[in-house]
């Protein structure tokens, strides 16, 4: 039986899906742009939101990455503190509240606080 008209018509090939980018072999792993979940940045928003207690609407996410703090504390003593031994991977995120920044501290879930030094205007 002859090919149908439609059949004979020449389709295109397949297009391969573009890779996702990868870092160059022997690049440092702090180099490369690392995955970061949406529920990091909703996590500082809503830690910022609920410390300086104004809606989540109001908190503007600038930005988040990836760090490993010193110790247990996030990076956040206070003049009093001890430090608790042991680092910690997490994430530095920075918010923005009625035209001022903020630096939110969080560990790997996404648990944190805003340290009390304000970043700028």
């Amino acid at each position: 039986m002859p090919p149908r008209e439609e059949e004979s018509q020449a389709t295109l090939p397949p297009q391969p899906l573009t890779p996702p980018s990868v870092a160059p072999a022997g690049t440092p792993a702090s180099s490369a742009t690392p995955f970061i979940s949406d529920d990091i940045g909703l996590a500082a928003r809503r830690i910022a939101a609920r410390q300086f207690r104004v809606e989540i609407e109001n908190v503007i996410l600038r930005g988040v990455k990836p760090v490993q703090w010193p110790d247990r504390s996030l990076g956040c003593l206070g003049p009093s503190d001890e430090p608790v031994s042991g680092s910690l991977p997490g994430y530095l995120a920075v918010v923005e509240i009625s035209g001022k920044s903020f630096a939110v501290h969080m560990d790997a879930q996404g648990r944190g606080i805003v340290c009390p030094e304000k970043l700028g205007d």
